[in-house]
């Protein structure tokens, strides 16, 4: 027989819809070499960052300034303001005119910026001023999103008072929940479902906010989404028909694959390929996983579309203590694959004496003698 060996069907599915674009350049641009440079929208930004207030207020009344004009960076005053955190800042440029949805280079504006940073005061007084609540910067990202990203609860808490938009679909088609998901904010997780957040949305790489958290490991959060009705078996057709107790399985998160089979997952579901959860686990060798998936009654002798078996998965990588699970459940070592390849076969070519053992105790003949293979006779 020729050796045999399935590659990984999936390194990891962990899927990020990616952070929100909240990269600050406009952070970089409030410096000291906005000062030097003479201008003075540059030399108004640099006060603000320095939290300068008279010399801010000279500015506005008698320095020229133009509130709503950016520095050389790009960067805006209002925004600026906002990401310093100091609302009586806020306040005064407002009351000088200043463009309360005035976006700098980078696309934020200043309700995206201090939501994103945790600032309260300063959401609280842009939304008093009816600042657009759902402004987005270039990456598609809202205030929500960003607040959500941050862990800001009191800020969506705000927002969502606001009646800022809890399912604004961004960036690769992700919203609000998957930016909480993804970085495991249990509470805003909770408050975005309570709020109509979609639970079933699916992002652009066809992951749903349950494959994210299944992906991650966050069971708290899945928990909160299936008990928001999220689909329990939805399998992803972008990758390979995966279904979150099999992301789980296979990242070895035995909480979340306890949580999913507590919602009565399919525990053989298969992936396009004829891969279940105790397939890829036993490939693994994740112990916890396979003893939890046999516990839910999983199909030790099921096979994938080429006949692989979770205990020749197991053989091949060398998982001895995953194999007598597996065996204990029932399993046959002399299953044969397409191929013709067999556990005793696979663990031959890895001249794995141990496994061979093992195998033979469970009652199947090895074709060879075990000291021959080892004496290189073989």
């Amino acid at each position: 027989a020729v050796i045999w060996r399935w590659p990984l069907p999936w390194r990891s599915f962990v899927y990020r819809p990616g952070r929100p674009a909240l990269t600050w350049t406009a952070r970089r641009s409030v410096n000291a070499a906005d000062a030097a440079d003479g201008g003075v929208e540059s030399r108004l930004v640099s006060a603000i960052a320095a939290g300068e207030a008279a010399e801010i207020q000279d500015f506005l009344v008698s320095g020229g300034a133009d509130v709503n004009l950016p520095n050389k960076n790009g960067q805006i005053a209002v925004v600026a303001a906002a990401i310093s955190g100091d609302s009586s800042i806020v306040e005064m440029l407002l009351a000088a005119n200043a463009d309360v949805d005035a976006r700098n280079a980078n696309g934020v504006s200043a309700i995206v910026a201090a939501s994103h940073l945790g600032h309260y005061e300063v959401v609280e007084k842009l939304i008093q001023a009816r600042c657009d609540v759902d402004s987005v910067n270039k990456a598609g990202a809202t205030a929500l999103v960003a607040a959500a990203e941050g862990g800001q609860l009191a800020v969506v808490e705000l927002l969502l008072e606001a009646e800022a938009n809890v399912n604004h679909v961004g960036a690769m088609q992700s919203t609000p929940l998957f930016a909480a998901v993804q970085e495991g904010h249990e509470t805003i997780v909770s408050l975005l479902l309570k709020n109509n957040a979609e639970p079933n949305h699916v992002a652009a790489n066809g992951a749903s906010a349950l494959a994210v958290a299944a992906q991650l490991g966050f069971a708290n959060v899945a928990s909160s989404l299936l008990q928001s009705n999220a689909m329990v078996d939805y399998q992803n057709e972008q990758v390979m028909n995966a279904s979150a107790l099999v992301q789980s399985s296979q990242q070895g998160h035995v909480d979340m694959v306890e949580v999913l089979l507590a919602a009565k997952a399919s525990v053989d579901l298969p992936c396009s390929d004829g891969a279940t959860a105790l397939i890829l686990a036993s490939q693994v060798g994740h112990q916890a996983v396979v003893s939890k998936l046999l516990a839910a009654k999983a199909d030790p002798n099921r096979g994938r579309n080429d006949g692989g078996t979770a205990l020749m998965f197991a053989a091949q990588e060398g998982h001895l203590k995953v194999a007598k699970q597996l065996l204990t459940a029932g399993a046959d070592a002399m299953a044969c694959a397409a191929s013709g390849a067999t556990a005793v076969s696979l663990a031959a070519r890895n001249q794995d004496k141990a496994m061979l053992r093992c195998l033979m105790a469970a009652g199947k003949d090895a074709p060879f003698d075990l000291d021959e293979l080892f004496d290189g006779k073989t």
